[in-house]
């Protein structure tokens, strides 16, 4: 249902960029793989460049998620055709990787190898196919709910590759852990940005990690606003962060 307060996900007579579907074979998984991948209008056009934003779903959920719940191809072209963010392409993955004989954690449940394999095989694959900035200024990761601590334990995690960190509606437990040295993460990100609807039941736990991150001096922006854990919030969420990368 059309939702006259938030018409940025709504389709308008813009030029419009693709969804694309990525398939590769993972030494880590032992399958074929697919990313979704969305290239802005003008890279077909062009032979430029571009920054890569990282951009990950929610628990239940796949790489399809945020090009068809989330529309998210349809707001990056309202917002490029409104001048209001960089032309960028995102790569959408599959938030479960799981290596043959893959162990189990204290709760029972598979380790999950997506970190490394979004390091190691996602973004070489994406830098050896597509026309892409290949270096950490040029990188953003985010993510919503358990993409938004997956891109918290990512992007914290390897602070040599990513210059852009967005978490909506999703706080790790004990992030404050992920922090080893307040001053490197403050220099390695350009920007270190948390949102939540303020009727989400994540709303607590992304107000407690920021109260971790303020103990540990690392600089932040937040944005809460209201809303609940689903689409709309999420929609906003991106609407608003894509425009402060790059």
């Amino acid at each position: 249902i059309p939702d006259p307060e938030l018409p940025i996900y709504l389709p308008q007579a813009v030029p419009r960029g693709e969804i694309r579907t990525r398939s590769y074979f993972s030494e880590i998984t032992q399958t074929w793989r697919e990313a979704t991948i969305y290239t802005p209008p003008q890279y077909s056009s062009s032979d430029r460049s571009f920054p890569v934003l990282y951009l990950q779903h929610g628990a239940g959920e796949n790489q399809t998620s945020w090009s068809n719940q989330g529309r998210v191809g349809v707001i990056m072209d309202n917002l490029l055709a409104d001048k209001k963010c960089k032309s960028m392409i995102i790569v959408m993955e599959n938030g479960y990787a799981y290596a043959p004989g893959a162990k189990t954690d204290e709760d029972g449940r598979m380790v999950n190898s997506f970190e490394t394999l979004l390091i190691k095989e996602t973004i070489p694959m994406v830098e050896a196919h597509y026309r892409v900035k290949a270096d950490r200024k040029h990188r953003a990761i985010a993510g919503l709910s358990m993409g938004g601590g997956q891109a918290l334990r990512i992007g914290l995690g390897n602070l040599d590759t990513f210059s852009y960190l967005g978490c909506f509606s999703g706080a790790a437990r004990d992030a404050g852990s992920l922090i080893k040295d307040s001053k490197s993460v403050n220099k390695a990100l350009e920007l270190f940005w948390i949102a939540c609807g303020t009727e989400d039941f994540v709303y607590e736990r992304s107000q407690t990690l920021v109260e971790e991150l303020e103990t540990a001096n690392v600089h932040h922006e937040t944005y809460w606003h209201p809303g609940t854990h689903e689409w709309q919030s999420w929609r906003l969420q991106i609407s608003l962060f894509a425009p402060q990368l790059f």
